[in-house]
């Protein structure tokens, strides 16, 4: 542990403003647990099925600068998407008709950001990732098809991957976008307070 924490001053005073209390490659966070859409009270939940899909990723690298000494910054991103999809029925029928069931699906997107330093002495240390809520989504219900299977309310159901398909081509348009805006607002904010110069990692190109 002492090893870890001999990073060097400048990521050390990057680590602190960004209030992370975990040092080391820091493992996937775990999604928010997606909200299930609303429903019926006298409904029943036959099934349901969560999971998760990236969309997009980038690895931004830095040269951290401070007091004539230099250190390497890798901002660490991916979009992804949450799934959860549930089959219903009515709590009641009449009759031997079987009861209508009806698949609901909705999809919600996050930004996940790590921010990892390499100090001079080759040490390489991460912050705990952070997620944040992104504003795009996509929901909506279709009743069981013609013969449908046990189970068939999940993310090869056509209407709920063709929902699916949109909203993450949707959020790959972004993704630049959404980059760009999570450094302004997340990570830029923490080199200037820290006091740090930022540029660009030149190429192995660049440095010959």
């Amino acid at each position: 542990m002492n090893r870890v924490w001999a990073i060097g001053s400048a990521a050390l005073a990057l680590l602190a403003c960004a209030g992370s209390s975990a040092v080391g490659q820091a493992p996937p966070s775990t999604p928010p647990a997606a909200v299930p859409p609303d429903t019926a009270t006298d409904t029943v939940v036959l099934s349901r099925t969560d999971n998760t899909q990236a969309v997009e990723a980038a690895d931004q690298r830095l040269l951290l600068t401070k007091q004539k000494r230099e250190e390497h910054a890798l901002v660490r991103r991916l979009i992804f998407i949450t799934a959860n999809l549930t089959l219903t029925e009515p709590a009641a029928t009449v009759g031997d008709t079987p009861p209508p069931q009806t698949c609901r699906w909705q999809y919600r997107s996050f930004l996940q950001r790590q921010m990892c330093f390499t100090s001079m002495s080759g040490l390489f240390a991460c912050t705990q990732a952070e997620v944040t809520p992104l504003p795009d989504e996509a929901h909506g219900e279709a009743g069981a098809p013609a013969n449908a299977a046990v189970g068939f309310c999940n993310d090869v159901f056509r209407p709920a991957v063709n929902a699916r398909v949109r909203l993450a081509g949707t959020l790959r348009d972004r993704a630049a976008e959404l980059f760009a805006a999570d450094q302004k607002a997340k990570v830029d904010p923490i080199f200037k307070a820290a006091g740090v110069a930022v540029a660009p990692e030149p190429t192995a190109s660049a440095k010959r």
